[in-house]
């Protein structure tokens, strides 16, 4: 009597060929992988408090005092070369 694969006689032939299918899916060895796949629906609250974060806030800017022009802070203006009350930057006046 051989001990490995299918059994002479199956008495249940669903039961060994779900088995059979379960083993297939579960083998380590196998080349070919399957993703996971969520078991539930994400619901509409828990996607939500997960997006709660990604909202987009707008750029701030101060302005310059030398020109008056907006700016990034912590930037040298990009009007007038200006940064902390000194120019830093020589700017060419376009004729």
């Amino acid at each position: 009597m051989e001990l490995t694969g299918r059994p002479a006689v199956c008495r249940i032939p669903a039961l060994w060929c779900r088995r059979r299918a379960a083993a297939r899916f579960f083998d380590p060895n196998r080349e070919e992988k399957r993703m996971p796949v969520p078991k539930r629906r994400t619901s509409k609250a828990r996607k939500g408090k997960r997006r709660s974060h990604h909202a987009l806030v707008p750029v701030r800017t101060v302005v310059c005092k030398h020109c008056g022009h907006a700016t990034l802070s912590h930037t040298v203006c990009g009007n007038c070369g200006w940064y902390r009350d000194r120019q830093v930057v020589a700017i060419e006046e376009e004729e």
